[in-house]
């Protein structure tokens, strides 16, 4: 099947068709899901292969605030760029806006790619990953690697290709935007901490992550206010034995491709 007669199909169809159902609200666009289907019933792959093909995001990461009373120690570090006090909660979400990662308790002043380096999981995530062509996505403060994918910065003259790689990245990253509001939105504790014992602040913040997956599990959100004949097998293949030099070149190169298919 040729790109325009999916596309002919998709614009006949894809108005008419509602494919969401409980729990899956604004998750997957029904042209990636038409797109998949069209895909599975073409090929013998797998449905883990075709995951790996067509549905490789495995997580979006973000930061969020929560304001904390001023603490008695380390002032300057906990006051932020808008003059008050907080900390900062590192979390990567799936599509369904549960947390898979968490890491909390961070200081209000701290910049979110120095957050995501002295986490765990900015040393953990290719050992995470491994074995898989899975990364996660993230805004523009993150750095670019093979498994943290980050939108092109618009000077004013992207091609067609990296407008379309930022429009779908910017679709799917927008889940953990939402997901921190659905955490905040549930547990109004969040909007204010006043608590004065920084060592525990972390704590309370993994445990309302928890509550949020387990509530999520169990009730869902809604609690909450080219061309197809090609069949190479040339698929890009991630190397987890880089050097630090060649990784952002890889990144690069994956992104590109990203934005090519799309």
């Amino acid at each position: 099947m040729s790109r325009t007669t999916f596309q002919d199909i998709l614009t006949e169809f894809g108005e008419s068709v509602d494919v969401r159902h409980r729990g899956e609200q604004n998750e997957v666009p029904f042209s990636l899901k038409f797109l998949v289907t069209i895909w599975w019933l073409g090929n013998q792959e797998t449905f883990r292969q075709i995951a790996d093909r067509f549905g490789t995001t495995r997580g979006m990461i973000d930061t969020t605030e929560i304001l904390i009373k001023q603490p008695l120690r380390h002032l300057a570090a906990y006051t932020n760029r808008k003059s008050t006090t907080s900390v900062k909660i590192q979390g990567v979400c799936d599509s369904r806006k549960c947390f898979l990662d968490i890491s909390a308790g961070w200081p209000g002043s701290m910049h979110a790619a120095r957050i995501y380096g002295m986490s765990s999981l900015s040393g953990a995530i290719n050992e995470k990953l491994a074995g898989t062509n899975f990364y996660i996505l993230g805004d523009s403060a993150y750095p670019l690697s093979a498994r943290l994918m980050k939108p092109y910065r618009n000077d004013g003259f992207l091609n067609q290709a990296q407008i379309n790689y930022n429009n779908q990245h910017s679709q799917q990253r927008s889940t953990i935007e939402c997901t921190f509001a659905l955490l905040k939105g549930k547990w109004r504790k969040l909007k204010y901490l006043d608590v004065t014992n920084l060592s525990i602040i972390p704590h309370i913040l993994v445990a309302t992550c928890v509550l949020h997956n387990y509530v999520v599990d169990v009730e869902g959100d809604e609690w909450y206010d080219d061309d197809f004949d090609n069949n190479s097998d040339d698929e890009f293949q991630f190397n987890e034995n880089v050097s630090d030099e060649d990784e952002e070149d890889i990144a690069t190169a994956l992104r590109n491709r990203i934005g090519a298919s799309l």
